[in-house]
C-alpha cells in the first residue's frame, strides 16, 4: 500500500503527494525539488499509512482534481465501509483521516471508515479553483469565476465514486459528505439538488451568505425531492462562536487590495496566519445565525434529522478540527439516528384531461413543445388547471436541479414574449 507524504504548510493549499513505501531519503529530497509550489509550502514531512493519491480529470468540464484515499486497517464489514468524502482535500484530508482513525479505536462510539479527499494538484490556484467548483450556479446572474457546483457534483457521482468503489469495499448506504466554508455551501447545494447522493451531510461554517443567501431558494424544493423517493438524510451544521463576533484575542486584519489574489480567497493566506475579518463583515455574514436558521428550516422537512452545533472560542479557521471531529462522531456513531423516511407524496392532479409529464419527460420536450403544452393547460377549467400545475410543480421540484428551474423560468418568459401570450393565474 502506498503512503502519502504530507507537505505541511498553508492551511489553504497544503500539498499532499504520493510516496511509495521504502522510498530512500535521497528519493525524498529529489521529489521535494520537483515542484516550486511544493517547495513553497514544505516545512516538514510526515507519513500517512494506508493512503494514496492520484489525479482525475472531469469528463464534463475538463478540470483536473487531486483525489486522496485512506482506508482503515480493520477488515471491511460485510456491507462494506462507510465512506467520508471531504471537500478541500489538500487542507482537510489528513485531519479527517486522523480523526476517523481515532474514533475507530473507540468501537463503542464509532466504526472504521474510508476517507476520500477531493482537492487540486500542485500548482493550482486553489482559492480561485474552489470558488468556482464549490459555489452553485444562479442562472445568468452567476458571478464570473463562480457557479461550477453542478459540474463538480456530476464529476463526483459519475467518476470519483465509481473509482473509489474499485479501490475499497464501500457501503453505498453509508456515504457522508463534509465541506467547510464554500465546501459547506457545496454540501448544502448537494443536499438540496440531489439528496440521495449521500445519507449524511456535514456542513461546517457553510457560506450561506454567498450571493445574497441564494442557497435558501433551492432549499424550498427539498421536501418534494425526499417525498418522491421516500428518502431520509441526516444533517449537521456547525459554526464557531467567533465567526459572527470578533475574537477579543485576535486583532482585525488590515484590508487587502480588492484586485489581489488574497482578496479573491478571503484575505491574506500564509502558513501561520489566517485573516480575522472586520466586525461588520462578521455580522453581515451571520455564520452562526444562518446555521441556526438553516437547521430550523431543515428540521421542519419530513425525512430529515437536523442538528446545529456552535463551538465556543473558535473562528472560521480554528473551528475546522472541531467540526470534523463532531461530524465524524455524528456520522459514524450512535448519537444521531436516521429519521423516518419522508411520506410518499399524494397524487395532486387527480383526473385531468391532459396527462402530467414527469420531470424527465418534460425536459425531453422542445421549448416549442413545452409552450404548446402550457397553452393547452391554460385552457383547462380553473380547478383542473390548478391541480395539473400543482402536480407538474411537484414533479419538477422532485426531479430537477435548481439551475434547470431557473432555465425553464427564463424560457417560459421568452416564449410568452415571442408569441404575445401570458400565464394564467
Amino acid at each position: 500500500m502506498a503512503t502519502l507524504r504530507l507537505l505541511a504548510g498553508a492551511m489553504i493549499g497544503a500539498a499532499l503527494t504520493l510516496t511509495a513505501c521504502g522510498e530512500s531519503a535521497t528519493d525524498k529530497s529529489a521529489a521535494a525539488e520537483k515542484s516550486a509550489p511544493e517547495k513553497a509550502v514544505a516545512e516538514r514531512l510526515a507519513i500517512l499509512p494506508r493512503s494514496e493519491t492520484w489525479t482525475m480529470t472531469a469528463a464534463n468540464s475538463g478540470r483536473t482534481f487531486q483525489i486522496f484515499l485512506a482506508t482503515p486497517e480493520q477488515a471491511a464489514p460485510e456491507a462494506g465501509y462507510p465512506v467520508l468524502y471531504v471537500m478541500d482535500g489538500n487542507a482537510m484530508f489528513a485531519t479527517a483521516v486522523d480523526t476517523a482513525r481515532a474514533f475507530a479505536r473507540r468501537p463503542v462510539i464509532s466504526k472504521p471508515a474510508v476517507v476520500v479527499g477531493i482537492g487540486y494538484p500542485p500548482g493550482t490556484d486553489i482559492g480561485t479553483a474552489r470558488a468556482y467548483d464549490l459555489t452553485p450556479p444562479v442562472g445568468p446572474k452567476t458571478p464570473e469565476g463562480f457557479g461550477g457546483a453542478d459540474d463538480f457534483l456530476t464529476f463526483i457521482e459519475a467518476q470519483v465514486k465509481p473509482e473509489i468503489e474499485k479501490r475499497a469495499r464501500i457501503d453505498k448506504q453509508q456515504q457522508i459528505l463534509f465541506g467547510h466554508s464554500f465546501g459547506g455551501l457545496f454540501t448544502l447545494h448537494t443536499l438540496f439538488n440531489k439528496p440521495e447522493a449521500f445519507q449524511t451531510y456535514l456542513a461546517a461554517s457553510p457560506s450561506i451568505w454567498w450571493n445574497d443567501e441564494f442557497i435558501y431558494k433551492p432549499a424550498e424544493r427539498l421536501k418534494s425531492k425526499l417525498a418522491a423517493r421516500q428518502g431520509s438524510v441526516r444533517v449537521l451544521l456547525t459554526a464557531g462562536e467567533y465567526e459572527q463576533i470578533p475574537d477579543p484575542d485576535v486583532p482585525e486584519t488590515p484590508p487587502v487590495p480588492a484586485n489581489s489574489d488574497a482578496a479573491r480567497i478571503g484575505g491574506p493566506q500564509t502558513p501561520n496566519r489566517m485573516p480575522a475579518p472586520p466586525a461588520d463583515i462578521l455580522a453581515k455574514r451571520a455564520q452562526v445565525s444562518n446555521a441556526q436558521k438553516m437547521q430550523r428550516l431543515l428540521a421542519e422537512v419530513p425525512g430529515i434529522a437536523a442538528r446545529v452545533v456552535v463551538f465556543d472560542g473558535e473562528d472560521h479557521g480554528t473551528v475546522i478540527p472541531a467540526a470534523i471531529s463532531r461530524g465524524v462522531r455524528v456520522a459514524l456513531g450512535p448519537g444521531m439516528n436516521p429519521p423516518s423516511p419522508a411520506p410518499a407524496a399524494p397524487n395532486l392532479a387527480g383526473e385531468t384531461p391532459e396527462p402530467v409529464p414527469t420531470a424527465a419527460a418534460y425536459m425531453e420536450m422542445t421549448p416549442e413543445g413545452r409552450y404548446d403544452l402550457r397553452l393547452k393547460v391554460r385552457g383547462l377549467p380553473e380547478d383542473a388547471r390548478k391541480r395539473w400545475l400543482a402536480q407538474l410543480k411537484f414533479n419538477l421540484d422532485a426531479g430537477l436541479p435548481y439551475a434547470a428551474h431557473l432555465a425553464l423560468h427564463d424560457e417560459r418568459n421568452a416564449m410568452d414574449a415571442k408569441h404575445g401570450t401570458k400565464p394564467v393565474e
